[in-house]
């Protein structure tokens, strides 16, 4: 069937990470609500947070350092925190910032993280990924990737950039899958379920 047929069957959320997008630009999505945070100081970056128009939600304070977008959504009287975040490569991990995103329940942050740890089947251990693995560790909260690769290298070969991350009440709660195509980018869409179970390649089929 067609993943796009009715609004019923889109994504709840749609997160997105170096948009490149600025204030001049405008951006449309039918049958979202659309939050932008651009980057004003170079060409690069921004995020994206897509809601469908049929969800309660509201946008919480952004972080001050860190590239993110939150927003509180109601699923069934569920609230849900989704902080979709980028950092850039090599970046300086603001701690205070990201505990204070994985802090409580009813969270999922998701996006490109750009660190490596084998905790997630990365190939090695840099400075990053170590980094958020004290992070997650201290705020009880779950990788929820299955160590399939996200980022196309461009020498050949997959690596594991981007992560979703749950508080842990959720984690046994969530399917995560990768959809097998960049779609035209270097990254592949990844797809978080809360509470059912969804195969992305058959349902684009």
């Amino acid at each position: 069937k067609n993943y796009l047929s009715s609004v019923t069957a889109l994504p709840h959320i749609i997160c997105m990470q170096e948009t490149f997008l600025k204030p001049k630009r405008n951006f449309k999505l039918d049958n979202y609500i659309i939050i932008r945070r651009d980057r004003l100081t170079d060409n690069k970056g921004g995020v994206a947070t897509c809601i469908r128009t049929d969800l309660n939600f509201k946008e919480l304070a952004r972080p001050v350092e860190t590239e993110c977008l939150v927003v509180e959504v109601l699923f069934n009287n569920l609230k849900i925190k989704v902080a979709n975040v980028y950092n850039t490569p090599n970046n300086n991990i603001n701690v205070a910032e990201y505990t204070s995103l994985l802090s409580g329940t009813g969270v999922v942050l998701t996006g490109d993280l750009n660190g490596h740890n084998p905790l997630w089947k990365s190939n090695k251990l840099d400075k990053t990924g170590q980094t958020l693995q004290d992070i997650f560790e201290a705020t009880n909260s779950v990788v929820i990737n299955t160590g399939q690769g996200t980022y196309q290298k461009a020498g050949g070969g997959m690596s594991v950039l981007d992560l979703t991350v749950t508080s842990s009440e959720l984690a046994l709660k969530a399917n995560w899958s990768v959809l097998n195509s960049t779609l035209g980018s270097d990254h592949c869409p990844t797809f978080t379920v809360i509470g059912e179970q969804t195969d992305p390649e058959e349902e684009f089929s």
